[in-house]
């Protein structure tokens, strides 16, 4: 495992990408928020602890609140938790995420990748 400096990656491509998607995924209809898990609580505070990023060969992890972004070159894995209001088919609102996330990652001339999208909690 290598380790890239936090300010390299997650304010140039890295941080842009997971900013981007995290926008994308707001905007879809039937979503509440991006679900904070404990998961990317403790990414983050590694990632604060240490100034730096974890990767593995030349995939490069980062973590917000309920989105996780990893690149490996010119593919890009995105994992997002959400809370999806309950009015809406939860299976029909993760499915609209991830193709707006596709879509968005299309968008940057990018290749997706494993795109996951848990639902988390339902709220009215």
């Amino acid at each position: 495992m290598t380790d890239r400096p936090v300010t390299e990656v997650a304010t140039g491509r890295t941080g842009r990408l997971r900013d981007g998607a995290a926008a994308t995924v707001q905007a879809a209809p039937g979503v509440v928020r991006l679900q904070p898990t404990l998961r990317n609580a403790i990414r983050r505070i590694r990632s604060a602890a240490d100034g730096r990023l974890p990767a593995i060969g030349d995939i490069v992890h980062t973590a917000s609140e309920g989105i996780t972004l990893a690149e490996r070159g010119d593919v890009i894995d995105v994992q997002v938790e959400i809370t999806a209001r309950s009015d809406r088919s939860a299976d029909v609102t993760a499915l609209d995420v991830q193709d707006r996330l596709r879509t968005y990652v299309l968008s940057e001339r990018l290749t997706p990748g494993v795109i996951r999208v848990a639902v988390l909690d339902l709220e009215d």
